[in-house]
C-alpha cells in the first residue's frame, strides 16, 4: 500500500510538472507576478528544515553519482542517463511541493 501511494505521488508530481501553471489563480497573474509567486514559494520551502535536508541529500546523491560515472568510465547515453537519474527521480516531488506552496500563498493573498 505504501509503495502504491509513493508511486501515485510521484506520477502526480510529473502531472504537476507538465501542467506547470494549472494552479487556480496562478494563470490569471501576469508574468512578473508569477515569478514573484515562484520565488516566494521557493523561499517558503527553503525555510522548512525538512526541505533543506532533502535538498542537501539530493546534492550529496548527485555528487556520488557523478563520481561513480567518472570512476566507472561510462560514456554516451549511459553516462547521461546515469547522471540525470537522481534529478529526474526527485523532480516530481519538488514540483508537488512548489504547487502546494503556491496554493497556500494564493489563499493567503485572497
Amino acid at each position: 500500500m505504501l509503495i502504491r501511494k509513493v508511486v501515485r505521488a510521484w506520477l502526480g508530481g510529473w502531472y504537476d510538472l507538465i501542467s506547470y501553471g494549472s494552479v487556480s489563480g496562478y494563470a490569471a497573474c501576469g508574468w512578473l507576478e508569477r515569478k514573484r509567486l515562484d520565488h516566494a514559494a521557493l523561499w517558503t520551502l527553503f525555510c522548512l528544515t525538512r526541505f533543506r535536508c532533502v535538498v542537501l541529500l539530493l546534492i550529496a546523491v548527485q555528487l556520488i553519482v557523478l563520481s561513480l560515472a567518472w570512476s566507472w568510465d561510462l560514456d554516451g547515453w549511459r553516462r547521461d542517463l546515469f547522471r540525470a537519474a537522481p534529478a529526474l527521480l526527485a523532480l516530481p516531488w519538488l514540483m508537488t511541493a512548489r504547487k502546494s506552496a503556491i496554493k497556500s500563498i494564493l489563499q493567503k493573498l485572497d
